[in-house]
């Protein structure tokens, strides 16, 4: 009976406590509070600002590149319309990660494009950090 007890604890112990949401209405605001900031700092041209705020996966020449030429090309960002977000929300033996993929059109000074974001964010107190992003003309 005693080695039952002592199974029993140590199964009890070893399980994960996993929860994951999706789409969460705090998690679709936050999205477009991200896109809001990303918009912004992409109009004032603080692209310094957006490359500290990348994830290491990212890869900062070639994003530094897109957004100079499509700077030049396009002008500056007016407005973002039709933001569609889509978010999850994982937890773990009390570590979160959150993703949040976002699609929009991002209307320029010389057109528009469907533009896709994505950020990650480890744990409620770190920030969300920029993983993908690309650009296509819109229809």
């Amino acid at each position: 009976m005693k080695y039952f007890v002592v199974f029993l604890l140590v199964i009890l112990f070893s399980c994960n406590s996993n929860t994951k949401t999706s789409n969460d209405s705090n998690d679709i605001e936050y999205a477009g509070k991200l896109s809001q900031d990303f918009y912004k700092r992409l109009k004032e041209r603080r692209y310094d600002e957006i490359y500290k705020r990348c994830h290491d996966s990212l890869n900062l020449n070639e994003l530094k590149i897109l957004l100079i030429k499509k700077d030049s090309i396009l002008g500056n960002v007016v407005r973002i319309d039709n933001l569609k977000a889509q978010t999850t929300n994982t937890t773990s033996n009390d570590v979160s990660y959150a993703e949040y993929a976002i699609e929009l059109t991002a209307i320029y000074e010389r057109g528009k494009q469907k533009e896709f974001l994505g950020f990650v964010k480890r744990n409620e107190d770190n920030e969300a950090v920029l993983k993908t992003y690309y650009s296509d003309p819109a229809e």
